[in-house]
C-alpha cells in the first residue's frame, strides 16, 4: 500500500486497461460512476487516483489490485536520470524535476526514450569492442532479453510451481534434511537414472552434468549438501518437465537460441528453488521469523543465497511476499547477478555506490549487515548483506572468490523485517543516501567518486575534499 501522504498516478496503467476491454472513456466513467472529464484527468496523470476508486476499479474489472496500484514513476525517473547523463546527450537544461514530471506524465513516452537509449548504448559498445567489424544489430543481449522477461514475468511461473509440488509428493520429499536422499531413490526408481559424485579433478569446472547416455548424473565433490541437491534438482527438471519449460520458452517470443538457452537454465535453477522451498510453507515461515535469512536457511537445509534468491520469486497473484530485490557483486564491484520482484532501477553499469552494505560486507566476511538507505528521489530502503563464496572449481593454492549478496526491499515493510528492528530503535543509526551508479549520482562531494556527475562540476583550488568533485548548485 502507499503511504497516506503518496499520491497515486497509475494513469497509463488505467488508459491502458479501458482500451485492452475496448470501451470508451465515456463507457468507463459510467461504470465507475464519476464524470468523463475527471477520467480523462486521471488517464493523464493530472488528478491521483484515490484508495476508494482503485477499490471499485478492483472489484469491477478483476485485476490484481497490488500490482495494477504499484506507481513506477521512481523507477522510470532513475532510468531517465541515467539517460539524460549520458555525456553526448546531456543537456544542463533539463532539470531532475522536469525529468521526473516527464516520467510521471507521460511514462510510456518515457518508457520509449529509455529503450532507444539502451540501443544507442548497445551499438556504441559494439563499436567499441570491435571497430573493425561493426554489428548494428540493435537488440539487446541475450542476457538483458531473459532478464526483461523474468521482470514481465514477475519472476514467477506457477507452471513450475505446481511441477515441484507433484515432486515433492512423487519422491515422498517430507525432511528437506534427507532431500537428496530422497531424490536419489526418486530418480533411480523412475529413471533408472543413477547420482554418482566424482572428484573435483575430474569435473573441473563443472558442478553437475546430465549423462544420458549412462543413465546418471555426475556432480561435483566441491559442492556442499545443499548445492548437489540444488543441482540435482535442477537436472530432474530438465529430465521430466523439459515439455513444460520449453512452453514457457516458446511463450516468451525469444527467437535466438543463446537467449532460449539462458532462460532454460535459469528456469532448472528456479525449479531447484521451488522444489527445496515450496511457495507456500516457505512464505509462511518467512513471515513468521520476520525474514530471519539464517532460520530460514537452517529450517530449509538450504544455503544463504539460496533463501535470498527465493524471495524475490514469492509473486504468486493475490499471495504475493514482500517484494524484495537481490543483488550479488564481486570484490571489483560488478554485478554478477541479480532479481528483483520490486521497480529498483539496476544500473546499466557497473560500479553500484560503495556506501551500499554489499560493499562493506567484504570487509567482515561472513557477518550480517543491516542498513537503511535513501535514493534521491526519497525512497527508502532496508538493505541486508553477507559475503558468500561459490564452489571451488580449481586445485590449487588460494581461496575461492569471494561475493557480496544484498537483499533489500522498502522500508515500508519494516514490521516483517527482523534485521529492521535495531535500526529504526536506534534513532541515531546512519542513513546512507546513495544512488545505484556513480554517474547519477547527486551526492555533492563523495570520496569514492571516479567519475564526473551528471550536474556541472566547478573546482575551487583553495579547497580540498576527500572526493576529488565538488559540484555546483
Amino acid at each position: 500500500m502507499q503511504s497516506k501522504t503518496e499520491k497515486i498516478l497509475i494513469g497509463h496503467k488505467l488508459k491502458r486497461l479501458r482500451q485492452s476491454l475496448s470501451i470508451s472513456q465515456l463507457d468507463m466513467s459510467r461504470e465507475l460512476e464519476i464524470s468523463p472529464s475527471y477520467l480523462n484527468l486521471l488517464e493523464n496523470n493530472q488528478r491521483p487516483i484515490t484508495v476508494h476508486l482503485l477499490f471499485r476499479i478492483g472489484q469491477l474489472y478483476n485485476i490484481d489490485f497490488k500490482e495494477f496500484s504499484d506507481d513506477e514513476t521512481g523507477k522510470i525517473t532513475a532510468e531517465l536520470n541515467e539517460v539524460f547523463s549520458e555525456p553526448v546527450i546531456k543537456s544542463n537544461d533539463i532539470s531532475k524535476r522536469e525529468i521526473k514530471n516527464l516520467a510521471s506524465s507521460s511514462p510510456i513516452i518515457s518508457t520509449a526514450i529509455i529503450n532507444l537509449y539502451e540501443a544507442y548504448r548497445k551499438l556504441r559498445e559494439e563499436i567499441h569492442v570491435n571497430n573493425k567489424n561493426i554489428n548494428f544489430d540493435m537488440k539487446s543481449t541475450p542476457l538483458q532479453s531473459v532478464r526483461l522477461f523474468l521482470t514481465k514475468s514477475k519472476n514467477f511461473f506457477s507452471v513450475i510451481e505446481q511441477a515441484t509440488k507433484s515432486i515433492r509428493s512423487k519422491a515422498n520429499i517430507k525432511d528437506n534434511s534427507s532431500m537428496f536422499m530422497s531424490l536419489e531413490n526418486y530418480l533411480e526408481e523412475t529413471f533408472k537414472i543413477q547420482i554418482k559424485v566424482l572428484p573435483q579433478k575430474i569435473m573441473e569446472n563443472l558442478l553437475s552434468r546430465n549423462d544420458p547416455h549412462r543413465s546418471r548424473i555426475l556432480v561435483s565433490e566441491s559442492l556442499n549438501i545443499q548445492e548437489r541437491v540444488f543441482q540435482i534438482s535442477s537436472q530432474l527438471a530438465l529430465i521430466e518437465f523439459e515439455d513444460a519449460i520449453d512452453e514457457i520458452i516458446n511463450k516468451s517470443n525469444l527467437t535466438n537460441k543463446e537467449e532460449k538457452y539462458l532462460l532454460k537454465i535459469t528456469l532448472s535453477g528456479y525449479f531447484g528453488l521451488s522444489l527445496m522451498m515450496p511457495y507456500d510453507e516457505f512464505k509462511h515461515s518467512a513471515y513468521e521469523t520476520r525474514h530471519d535469512l539464517e532460520t530460514l536457511a537452517t529450517r530449509f537445509s538450504v544455503s544463504f543465497d539460496q533463501v535470498c534468491q527465493r524471495l524475490t520469486t514469492l509473486n504468486r497473484r493475490n499471495d504475493t511476499g514482500i517484494p524484495f530485490f537481490y543483488f550479488k557483486f564481486n570484490e571489483a564491484g560488478h554485478i554478477a547477478n541479480r532479481l528483483s520482484s520490486s521497480d529498483i532501477k539496476f544500473p546499466y553499469y557497473a560500479g553500484a555506490n560503495p556506501d551500499w552494505s554489499a560493499h562493506q560486507a567484504f570487509r567482515e566476511p561472513g557477518k550480517i549487515f543491516a542498513q537503511l538507505s535513501e535514493l534521491e528521489d526519497g525512497k527508502k530502503f532496508i538493505n541486508i548483506s553477507k559475503t558468500m563464496k561459490p564452489p571451488r572449481t580449481s586445485t590449487g593454492e588460494g581461496d575461492a572468490s569471494l561475493f557480496s549478496i544484498i537483499l533489500g526491499c522498502d522500508i515500508r515493510h519494516a514490521e516483517n523485517i527482523i534485521y529492521a528492528e535495531k535500526i529504526i530503535q536506534n534513532k541515531s543509526s546512519k542513513i546512507s543516501k546513495i544512488e545505484l551508479g556513480c554517474r547519477i549520482c547527486g551526492i555533492n562531494v563523495c570520496e569514492h567518486r571516479d567519475q564526473g556527475p551528471a550536474s556541472s562540476v566547478s573546482f575551487d583550488p583553495n579547497m580540498r575534499y576527500s572526493g576529488l568533485f565538488e559540484f555546483s548548485n
